[in-house]
């Protein structure tokens, strides 16, 4: 019996050893992609441009992160225009108290926010 047991596990133990898990991933960021990244200082209007160390062969995607000013009132920000050559943000300050006072204000010079531009062809 115990032979018997031997040469089935055998015979079944090169199948299992020899199957592999395959997945299919699939990813936007897979293929060729150009990406730059940068960080920019707010004007007193709450205004930035930074033109690409490299053109980008079409309009790159635009994601921006502000970096806080402090705990209390955050930077909001949208790009205000965009090429395969620069960027331009406007970025408000918000107000927790916003209800009583006023949604958006606050000082924004000086206020920083990293950029990152990425280009994926087709």
């Amino acid at each position: 019996m115990l032979r018997l047991l031997s040469a089935a596990l055998a015979a079944v133990s090169p199948l299992a050893c020899h199957t592999e898990a395959h997945a299919q991933v699939v990813s936007s960021l897979i293929g060729p992609a150009q990406v730059q990244s940068n960080t920019v200082t707010l004007d007193a209007s709450g205004n930035a441009t930074w033109t690409f160390t490299a053109p980008f062969p079409a309009t790159p995607d635009i994601t921006h992160m502000p970096v806080a000013v402090d705990s209390v009132n955050p930077l909001i920000c949208n790009y205000t225009a965009r090429s395969a050559t620069a960027v331009s943000i406007h970025c408000w300050r918000t107000s927790l108290s916003g209800l009583l006072t006023g949604l958006l204000s606050g000082p924004v010079t000086g206020a920083q926010v990293n950029l990152i531009a990425r280009y994926k062809a087709g």
